[in-house]
């Protein structure tokens, strides 16, 4: 009796046992078809997500110098500052902000006192308006050049109007020094004899080295509307270049003008052979200096796009009666 009680409650507990399996089965069935959807579109909404960036702005710098040659504007001959070249740069963005760097290169032509130098230098937009002041100091000794730099952060959205710059400068001490004699850009021209920039003579050499006077004119074109770098020009030796004239003839390439062929149909020219090692280097001289000041490019030369446009034409003959 006690072996058939115990067959009993062994069957009962497999039974229980086998209820308890099939329902967690089937609840576990029902909740994966329940939720499965679910699942799967979150898992898409996620990749979703993952997978669209966020909308970037496109922030473009140029890192480019551009420079200015420009002078102080002031007529008194005993100032004692000559200003060789001043210019801007962007760096880097930082934050949407554009980090940018001036420089202003400048010569104490004062052969008696050193001067310290402040600048403040204006950004500015094609209209004129200022964008952003930046200011730097520098002690700049006699008959030395310095330069004088500073960088500032400018928010993109008024990086993207500066079109030119400007500035202001102050000396401390005063400048009114009457031991000074002659003309500052003849004392300059004299320091700069020793030891000028090599970008200070070749800035020289492309304004003047094809500045050949024409028709009846005694100077040329730059002379007479640089007079200051050109008395620097000529204590530095920068003059009309005879051997580039000469040169230029042979190959029939006109120096009045604005084009300017490629090296290629130079170098090919039958009549380049023919020119003598000098002209050669003047040639190439000229030509260098274009390509760095004049938008020159030895693989495609210089051609001008200007096209000049009649603002009162006449009327059409088809029109005339």
């Amino acid at each position: 009796m006690s072996e058939k009680n115990n067959g009993y409650l062994l069957v009962l507990i497999v039974a229980v046992a086998v209820v308890v399996s099939a329902s967690f089965a089937n609840n576990y069935f029902a909740y994966y078809f329940w939720t499965k959807d679910k699942i799967l579109n979150s898992s898409r909404n996620n990749d979703t997500e993952k997978t669209v960036a966020p909308h970037v702005k496109k922030i473009e710098i140029d890192t480019g110098w551009k420079w200015n040659y420009s002078k102080i504007g002031t007529k008194e001959k005993n100032y004692p500052m000559v200003v060789l070249r001043d210019g801007y740069k962007a760096i880097k963005i930082t934050n949407d902000k554009v980090l940018v760097g001036w420089k202003y290169v400048v010569l104490n032509t004062s052969p008696n006192t050193n001067y310290i130098v402040n600048i403040d230098y204006i950004f500015e937009d094609k209209d004129g308006f200022q964008i952003k002041e930046n200011s730097a100091s520098e002690n700049v000794p006699k008959e030395e050049i310095r330069t004088i730099k500073n960088t500032t952060l400018i928010p993109y959205e008024d990086y993207k109007r500066i079109s030119n710059a400007s500035w202001s400068i102050s000396l401390t001490p005063k400048w009114n020094d009457k031991k000074l004699k002659g003309n500052r850009f003849d004392r300059a021209g004299k320091i700069l004899k020793k030891n000028a920039p090599y970008w200070f003579k070749d800035r020289l050499k492309y304004l003047f080295m094809a500045d050949f006077p024409s028709g009846k004119d005694k100077k040329g074109f730059w002379q007479v509307l640089s007079p200051n770098k050109w008395i620097i020009a000529q204590s530095l030796d920068i003059k009309p270049d005879m051997q580039l004239k000469s040169a230029c003839e042979k190959l029939n390439i006109d120096l009045t003008g604005y084009n300017l062929p490629p090296w290629k149909a130079i170098s090919l020219n039958p009549k380049y052979k023919e020119l003598t090692k000098e002209e050669k280097e003047s040639l190439k001289t000229f030509l260098r200096v274009q390509k760095e000041f004049g938008n020159y490019s030895p693989l495609k030369g210089r051609t001008s796009t200007f096209v000049w446009k009649e603002d009162f034409p006449e009327p059409e003959s088809s029109s005339q009666n």
